[in-house]
């Protein structure tokens, strides 16, 4: 084998592991950003039903059922805190404050 070959080999070998490991990188970010998409839907569709809950308790404080407005209040609770929804989970927790006051009024 001649020097020119050898060199011509070496060049090609590297260039192909430098195609592999690109091709390994862009396929690894294609997969990750695939999974977070995924993640945020799911996030998107648990605050969805954790507002649905929370938007039926407050129709149950209106009708002074306060016993299914505490137990709706609880399980949107449970949802928000699931998703990280610090705020929501803050107000969530003034709700049932105060229902548990309006509980102590009667």
């Amino acid at each position: 084998m001649t020097k020119n070959k050898k060199i011509i080999y070496t060049i090609s070998a590297a260039v192909f592991v430098v195609a592999v490991t690109f091709g390994t990188f862009f396929i690894l970010k294609v997969v990750n950003n695939d999974n977070n998409r995924t993640t945020e839907q799911d996030k998107s569709l648990v605050k969805t039903a954790a507002d649905n809950l929370q938007v039926s308790a407050i129709e149950a404080m209106k009708n002074n059922d306060n016993a299914k407005a505490k137990i709706l209040l609880t399980e949107a609770q449970q949802k928000y805190e699931s998703i990280g929804s610090t705020n929501k989970v803050i107000d969530i927790k003034s709700q049932l404050q105060l229902i548990e006051y309006q509980n102590k009024q009667k």
